[in-house]
């Protein structure tokens, strides 16, 4: 517990009695969100035409689960007090799992205590997100069930979970079609005879692993990089032997496990803007990078 996290250089375990939690780290290691993305919808189109040529990061609000065995008055409410005598201003370094990040500290939620240990979310916000830069390090077996940009997901150490499919596939649902409503006659009056369908978002069900810490955040840092890039994405599935142009959303980590050998969990959130189309094979192996 000792050394695992410091904020401000001061270790929270020795002079607040903190540590944290199982997953407490979860919303520590995630992603930031796109702002939303402006687009046109041409009514007369199945999808919409969005605007990815500079997408934007929100701020990343994150919370920190930890516990102490303190009294209130020594532990979570002295932090909140040297929080408050910083300005609010807080340089974690998470030497347990290899990650830092400086952010604003934005107070204490869900506080629990249970035989004389205090449970406690400690909120933070990024307010300008910085993306890692990661090298791809491929340590899983070659696997093109799905890929993402003429690329393999296992390429970056990714396995796609059950579930992802049908997600991918999503619901179709139509746009609305314009409708006169005569107070003189049954039911409505339909425009013009035409079916096009809205756009839907996706989630991805993502599992990575890897030998080391140092190689997962930077397959981790790697898939960040490519998906919150601008431009559209594009997922394969060969299942469906479809292509879906997409743009990214959100992610969310789902577990982190850093010891004894690092895996983590997560689910990345997609918008399908457009129509699938056809791709019986994008990934050409010998122009991967």
């Amino acid at each position: 517990m000792t050394g695992d996290i410091s904020i401000n250089r001061t270790d929270i375990y020795k002079f607040y009695g903190m540590w944290v939690v199982e997953d407490g780290y979860n919303e520590f290691v995630a992603w930031p969100s796109f702002k939303a993305i402006s687009f046109v919808n041409w009514p007369e189109s199945d999808g919409v035409d969005p605007d990815l040529a500079e997408p934007k990061l929100a701020p990343r609000e994150f919370a920190i689960r930890v516990a102490t065995y303190k009294p209130w008055e020594d532990g979570i409410g002295l932090f909140c007090t040297d929080m408050r005598a910083a300005k609010g201003i807080a340089s974690i370094d998470a030497g347990a799992i290899g990650r830092t990040c400086i952010a604003r500290f934005k107070g204490v939620t869900r506080v629990i205590t249970e035989r004389g240990i205090t449970f406690a979310n400690l909120i933070f916000t990024e307010n300008i997100p910085v993306l890692n830069e990661g090298a791809i390090v491929t340590e899983l077996a070659y696997n093109d069930d799905y890929a993402i940009d003429g690329r393999p997901f296992s390429f970056l150490n990714t396995r796609i979970l059950e579930g992802s499919l049908s997600s991918i596939i999503g619901e179709y649902r139509t746009k609305p079609v314009m409708e006169v409503d005569a107070a003189d006659t049954d039911g409505v009056i339909l425009g013009a005879p035409l079916l096009t369908f809205e756009p839907y978002n996706a989630t991805l069900r993502c599992l990575m692993t890897a030998s080391s810490l140092d190689v997962l955040w930077s397959n981790y840092d790697a898939l960040c990089s490519r998906m919150t890039a601008p431009e559209t994405r594009r997922i394969w599935v060969k299942s469906t032997l479809m292509e879906y142009k997409c743009y990214y959303v959100s992610q969310r980590v789902v577990r982190f496990l850093p010891t004894p050998k690092p895996w983590i969990e997560f689910d990345i959130t997609v918008n399908v803007f457009s129509s699938p189309y056809s791709a019986t094979a994008p990934i050409d192996n010998d122009n991967i990078q």
